[in-house]
């Protein structure tokens, strides 16, 4: 069903021009130099072009690179509606969550271009929800799976270095030594470069 879902919203906002113009201006995947990591205005972080590589440098069809950035959204948007769903959140509220970040044109916007945001939002809504599964059960697994997105968010942009407090902050108290992640700074630091 996330295909499906990720295919409506793909078709929906391509094909209906009322929707299309609901995104605005969107840089065509030809036109945007997806080679060049820095230009005059900023500089793009690896993740994000090691993506493009995979996805877009490989096959060249812009089609494949836009349903899998929607697919991603969509993907970590139903695993945030399965943790609140799991803790008990009220379902009504759950799927009206849900559906604003499904159907809102600020969003999706980012997923039908070359843009950063379009593996970031994914990231950082996964990186939410495995929070929230962490706070609720405390299992090491959700730690490391916290460790791992941090990273990640922090490779695709250097905006979610505060989220390192989230990092040492749980880390510090469920080992209660920071000897045991010291191994883990090095990835932080090659991540801010």
């Amino acid at each position: 069903y996330i295909i499906i879902i990720s295919l409506i919203l793909f078709i929906t906002y391509s094909q209906i021009d009322f929707l299309n113009k609901l995104l605005g201006n969107i840089t065509d995947f030809e036109k945007a130099n997806l080679y060049n990591v820095c230009n005059s205005v900023f500089c793009r972080k690896y993740s994000y072009q090691i993506f493009l590589t995979i996805f877009y440098n490989t096959h060249q069809i812009d089609f494949l690179t836009i349903f899998f950035q929607i697919f991603l959204y969509v993907l970590s948007c139903f695993h945030l509606k399965d943790t609140l769903i799991k803790i008990k959140i009220n379902i009504s509220i759950t799927h009206v969550l849900l559906l604003f970040l499904l159907v809102n044109p600020k969003l999706i916007k980012y997923y039908f271009g070359p843009e950063e945001e379009a593996i970031y939002i994914p990231m950082l809504i996964l990186y939410s929800s495995t929070l929230i599964n962490f706070i609720y059960t405390n299992k090491l697994k959700y730690l490391y799976q916290i460790n791992f997105l941090t990273m990640l968010l922090i490779f695709t942009r250097t905006s979610a270095i505060p989220l390192l407090l989230f990092y040492f902050y749980f880390n510090y108290k469920y080992f209660k030594n920071l000897k045991k992640i010291k191994f883990l700074l090095v990835f932080i630091m090659l991540a801010t470069l």
